[in-house]
């Protein structure tokens, strides 16, 4: 299986926005270390996805849920 999701700048940009917070170089390098600290979370909730549309809404769902955990944020 091919990875359809990846822990790249523009989806940090895009989990933030989700969440309201300001996309900014400290909320994203937060972002950054938070996600690295919980990628086996995020990537299992990719692979519980049925086809590559569902595995990148699925890992971009837990990388919120993740980020709203850690930064105390809400969206």
């Amino acid at each position: 299986m091919s990875a359809t999701f990846e822990l790249s700048p523009e989806n940090l940009r895009a989990a933030l926005d989700r969440l309201n917070l300001p996309v900014d170089e400290t909320n994203l390098v937060r972002a950054g270390e938070v996600s690295l600290a919980e990628y086996e979370r995020i990537t299992s909730a990719a692979l519980s996805g049925a086809d590559p549309a569902d595995r990148m809404k699925s890992a971009m769902d837990e990388l919120v849920a993740v980020l709203s955990e850690t930064l105390g944020a809400g969206g």
